[in-house]
This record gives structure tokens, sequence and C-alpha cells, in this order.
């Protein structure tokens, strides 16, 4: 127990009638006496990796034992091994090296090759499970349970699913998000990626076609605070999430909010090619058949400019499938191949 204010401190609260001093000896002798080292939450170490380790996998010959180096033939001051101090395995041999003399820098790396080698051919499945949980410690992660909830969303989008599980879940992914700003390669880490996952990505345009338009917009508020790189390629897929769920719902007040998020995106970035197709996008779920084309055109022309095949491409398709003749195709000439400098951003749908 911690005496702090006067009271003792238990692990859950106050500690009632533990410890107190007072109490006499029960059957199973005096009461015991549990002292809180810390107040707060820290990694797991070594030594409890290889407990659960060895429940799962079997046992492995990992010596942890206290190291103590031999003598040399000429002792140096500062050197700890030279002093006599004896070191623990693995953080604290590791940690002692800079500080050694050289003779005793060698020994220590033998020391530690020769009792790791004996430890992964003991059991290499169970070594691999050590190796790889100590070096997550180091790893940016969320809590429990969390990563498991966040999984879910995809499977929920498209199964038969109550929306407002999908909801809790989406609101769980923007809480967490807001967590990481500015850190969108230590969110992707989290969630097993190296950059952000395709179905997060996806996620804004497919929340609005499943009718959560307050959903898709916080979002993309979200992912842009993760990485505001990208924060109009989501401001994008939020009109036009908007303007899917205004056209799945039938929603007069929604249809309008999505134009006016349109139009704010459009005097925010004038020349950037896909907020004007997502303005298309979106005036073609409202009914807008007319102010679609209109911004497909103008994005085939900054398309043009650019000389950006992939993009020339994708507003081609989208003004022919809109007026429902390949004539304009046609008039697309291919001069010459971009290579690609970021992942597509082809209507997701």
């Amino acid at each position: 127990m911690d005496e702090r204010d006067g009271g003792r401190i238990g692990l859950f609260g106050p500690a009632r009638g533990i410890d107190s001093g007072d109490e006499t000896d029960g059957p199973f002798g005096a009461p015991a006496k549990i002292t809180v080292v810390d107040d707060g939450w820290g990694p797991i170490g070594l030594g409890a990796i290889t407990d659960i380790v060895k429940h799962a996998y079997g046992l492995v010959d990992l010596d942890r034992s206290p190291v103590k180096l031999g003598p040399v033939a000429v002792r140096r001051p500062g050197c700890p091994a030279c002093a006599g101090e004896q070191f623990g395995f693995i953080a604290g041999l590791v940690e002692a090296q800079e500080r050694m003399c050289a003779p005793h820098q060698q020994e220590a790396v033998t020391v530690q090759r020769e009792r790791l080698v004996r430890a992964e051919v003991s059991n290499p499945d169970g070594w691999a499970a050590i190796v790889d949980a100590s070096t997550r410690l180091s790893q940016p992660h969320l809590p429990g349970g969390v990563l498991s909830q966040l999984t879910e969303i995809e499977p929920l989008l498209f199964g038969r699913s109550d929306r407002d599980v999908l909801a809790a879940r989406v609101r769980l992914l923007v809480e967490t998000a807001h967590g990481f700003h500015g850190r969108v390669d230590d969110f992707a880490a989290v969630l097993g990626d190296s950059d952000l996952p395709g179905w997060l990505m996806c996620l804004v345009s497919n929340l609005g076609h499943a009718g959560l338009a307050a959903e898709a917009v916080l979002v993309a508020d979200a992912l842009t605070s993760v990485d505001p790189s990208r924060e109009a390629f989501f401001a994008g897929d939020a009109s036009f999430a908007l303007a899917d769920a205004a056209a799945v719902l039938a929603d007069a007040g929604l249809a309008a909010e999505a134009r006016a998020k349109v139009e704010v995106n459009l005097a925010r970035w004038p020349g950037d090619f896909w907020i004007r197709m997502h303005a298309g996008d979106a005036l073609e779920l409202l009914g807008d058949r007319d102010g679609a084309l209109a911004h497909f055109e103008a994005a085939q022309q900054m398309a043009v400019a650019s000389k950006s095949f992939e993009e020339r491409r994708d507003a081609a398709e989208r003004i022919s499938a809109l007026d429902g003749s390949a004539a304009r195709m046609a008039k697309v000439t291919v001069t010459r191949v971009q290579p690609r400098g970021k992942k597509s951003k082809s209507r997701r749908r």
C-alpha cells in the first residue's frame, strides 16, 4: 500500500480494511500487503511476453539470468564490466555496451548472440513470437479491443447490419483518428498497413451511399486531420457522399447541403481535378445532368492541360456515361502516359 494524503490507496481506490494494522490473523495468516509501484499503465516487459508465449507455443530456452563478464588484462576506468557490475539480460547488457572497454564489448556481443541463438533453436515458433511481440512494443498501437471494432466497419458496410452499430463503429474510428493528428504513418501502422488502407480511403463515399451523411462528413474531417495533404481529396469525397445520401434518402435538406459543399470546395480548390470531378459526380446524383456535364468537361480540360492520361481517361468516361454516347471519347487523344505519382482516385462506388 502507498500512504498518500493520510489515507491508504489500493489498486482500485482507497483500501477498505486491508492492512489497517488492527486485523487479527485469519485462518490463512496475516492479510497480504500489496504495494502499488506506479499508478499508471506501461508496456508489458519481456518476462510477461515470455510467459504468454510459453502458454501458447511451449517453453523457449531464453537465459535471462544476470550477466557478469570476465576479467580483462587491462582494466579501463569507467567501464562498468571492469568495475565488476552485473547486467540484466537483454536490455541492461545492451545499454551498458557503449560504456564498456573494447574487450568487454566483444564479450557482451558474444554472450548475447549465444543466448539468442540457443533460444531460437530451442523453439523457433515461440522465439519468433517473442521477437514479434517485443518489436511491436515500440510501435504505435491502439488500446485493447479498439482495432477489432474498427475492422468490423467494412463488413458492416456491405452486410445486412444494424445501421446504429455501423454508425457507432464509425464514430469510434473518428475519435481514434483525431488522436493521430498529422501522423498518417502511425495511424496506418496501427491499422496494419503502410498507408491508409483502401477500405478507409473509400469510406467517406461508401458511407454516403449507405445514407450516413453525418458520419461521412465526420470521417472526412478526421482523415484530413490525420493526413492534411489529402484535404482536397477528402473534401471532394464529402461533397459526393452528401449528394449520394441525399439521393438514397430523397432528402432535400441534404441535397442543399451537398450543393453548398460543392461550391465551397470549388472556391477553395478551383484548379483541383478531383474537386471538379466530384462536383460533377454530386450534381449527377442530384439529377442536374447539365451542371454535371459542365464540371466533367472543365475537368477534362484540366487533364488535357496537365497531360495526365489517367485523368483524361476518367473525365472522358464520365462524359461518355453521362450523355450515353461514345462520340466524346473519340475526341480524347493520347499523347503520352504519365507515370503514376500517387494512388489512383477513380470514382469509388
